[in-house]
């Protein structure tokens, strides 16, 4: 049984002949009595009763045409999905970001995807660099963005848009007074830190660690927000991205050092699955990340 056996089955239901049903469906007779025949006996009940030159549905074979319209129904339901589905009218993308770029860049970029696209669903996940990556890997997410380059083999990674974190201090603090700092001035205060598996952390404890500076570590708080918050209220002071301090920067509620010996420096990366297929919407999305960046590098 297939669905072209069921499709013959209900041409001659509804022409009540096989010898019209034949000649609708562009077949011989003797073809379409065969596969008729075949559905009997693969259902073993009468399906038809043969009266004069006609036929008539036997109560199985009512039943059975019932069935075939749901499922040819459902069939075409299918074929309409698929079709929505390429062509960006439907669909599903769910992507993950860490920290910085999921809660400071994606949902802009993701805003205006859902304008061009308002049928396909959207679904942001955000954690640090480690979980993303691992989400990624286990296919829970279709796209990340990290803070890094990954190590992950399974994973691939785009460059996507590079990232200076800076020193910020409440705005009555005693640094605030001088043109710049060194990185030898920082553990003489208290320092709020991410926790570990955060790339911002990591980003620029490699290079405290290269020139051989120890952080004086008052606290060590879960996200970006909770730092900002504990800065503002001068619990010590930290190194973030100027993208999660637009606003404080604004209402001259944090201040900028300008550490005049280092560069805290990242680069963003779009990381995927190793050898997976992305859907239309989540390959159209990928394409968005990559005009945003080549629109970010032109200044």
């Amino acid at each position: 049984m297939d669905l072209h056996q069921l499709s013959l089955f209900l041409a001659v239901a509804e022409t009540g002949s096989i010898s019209a049903a034949a000649r609708l469906r562009n077949i011989s007779q003797p073809v379409l009595s065969l596969h008729v025949r075949s559905l009997e006996e693969y259902f073993e009940v009468p399906l038809l009763d043969r009266i004069g030159r006609g036929v008539q549905l036997t109560e199985a074979g009512q039943l059975l045409v019932q069935k075939i319209r749901a499922v040819l129904g459902s069939v075409q339901e299918m074929k309409d999905g698929m079709v929505e589905w390429k062509s960006l009218s439907r669909g599903f993308l769910k992507i993950g970001g860490s920290t910085t770029p999921g809660v400071y860049l994606l949902p802009k970029i993701l805003g205006q995807f859902k304008v061009q696209f308002p049928g396909i669903e959207l679904d942001l996940l955000i954690g640090n660099t480690a979980q993303v990556e691992q989400w990624v890997m286990e296919n829970t997410l279709s796209l990340g963005v990290i803070g890094k380059k990954t190590t992950v083999i399974d994973l691939d990674a785009v460059p996507f848009v590079k990232d200076e974190l800076v020193v910020i201090a409440p705005r009555n603090h005693l640094l605030v007074k001088r043109k710049s700092i060194r990185t030898k001035d920082l553990p003489d205060y208290p320092f709020i830190i991410r926790e570990e598996g955060s790339n911002t952390r990591q980003t620029y404890e490699d290079v405290l660690k290269k020139k051989g500076i120890k952080l004086n570590i008052a606290l060590e708080l879960g996200s970006t927000e909770a730092i900002k918050q504990a800065v503002s209220a001068g619990l010590g002071i930290s190194i973030v991205s100027p993208l999660c301090i637009q606003s404080e920067r604004k209402h001259k509620d944090l201040h900028i050092l300008r550490v005049s010996d280092a560069d805290f420096v990242r680069q963003f990366h779009i990381i995927s699955l190793r050898g997976k297929h992305l859907s239309p919407g989540t390959q159209r999305f990928l394409d968005q990340l990559k005009a945003y960046a080549e629109l970010t590098k032109r200044g």
